[in-house]
């Protein structure tokens, strides 16, 4: 068994009364955030759609807030409003955040590509543009671009993965509709588990391994050596050997946790939510 242990980085943030989370990530950085909101209801609700129906991604009428855990505090900030409904979060360079809708929202009577909303240091709006539909997740890597990754009903205009500067303009994408369930760049090398393979991007060259763990759903990695979160999370201990990605050992991390979930992965760091004892890294030099 290959132990490993966990160092906390925050502990839980220290919400108002009568104020719900909605969204939570970590930085490249390994600063913590925590988007939050007093009108849960409108954040997480639904709105009169086209043909009568109704329709859950929308513009709410409500405020919110921004915990960061920085210099070994929570720092609050309210924004201007809160963009988009069911949000995903992203921490940003310069002090900016990333607010988007996994879908496009229905506004004013109609579907609104402009998905993603970025908000300054200032808690002001600064900007939106279309981020693409159908998001299963989206982060900032350590060069401060934003990667999305994109379920089956955002494969038309947007493939499987795809990467992005800070002001929305493409990048690169993977050039086909795939099925992107983990993700992790970091120093200009990107793991992705494309179900049921592991795949390495560098310099622009593209290698494929057939992956020893299924339903792999968070990665950490450092060098040849990657640690492979699968269902349950259940962690597994890899390397790349002789041209092929081996399962090594089992791992765990020691100590005592309540009910932990992987929220986050950069490079070699996997970051942890534990609902009894705040976040945690998790290093895998």
């Amino acid at each position: 068994m290959h132990v490993l242990n966990a160092v906390q980085v925050a502990p839980s943030a220290p919400l108002a009364d009568g104020e719900a989370g909605l969204a939570s990530t970590v930085s490249a950085e390994g600063v913590v955030g925590v988007l939050a909101t007093r009108e849960p209801g409108l954040a997480r609700g639904f709105v009169h759609g086209p043909h009568g129906g109704s329709m859950p991604f929308y513009r709410p009428s409500c405020t919110a807030v921004l915990y960061t855990y920085r210099a070994h505090e929570w720092h609050r900030l309210e924004l201007s409003h809160l963009p988009v409904s069911y949000p995903v979060i992203a921490l940003l360079p310069d002090g900016e955040l990333l607010v988007a809708c996994p879908r496009i929202p229905w506004v004013d009577g109609r579907p609104d590509p402009r998905n993603a909303h970025v908000f300054g240091p200032d808690g002001a709006h600064r900007r939106s543009f279309a981020l693409g539909d159908d998001i299963e997740r989206v982060f900032s890597d350590d060069s401060g671009t934003i990667w999305t990754t994109h379920n089956e009903e955002g494969w038309g205009e947007s493939y499987g993965l795809v990467r992005r500067d800070v002001r929305g303009a493409w990048l690169w994408d993977s050039g086909i509709a795939c099925q992107d369930d983990a993700v992790n760049s970091h120093a200009g090398v990107t793991w992705v588990y494309r179900r049921p393979s592991l795949v390495r991007l560098q310099d622009g060259l593209e290698a494929e391994y057939d992956s020893p763990v299924d339903g792999v759903h968070a990665l950490a990695f450092e060098g040849d050596r990657l640690l492979l979160a699968g269902p349950g999370e259940r962690l597994s201990w890899c390397g790349l050997v002789d041209g092929e990605v081996r399962w090594l050992d089992a791992a765990e991390i020691a100590g005592p946790f309540e009910d932990w979930q992987v929220l986050d992965c950069h490079g070699p760091h996997l970051y942890l939510h534990d609902l009894g004892d705040g976040y945690h890294r998790v290093a895998i030099t």
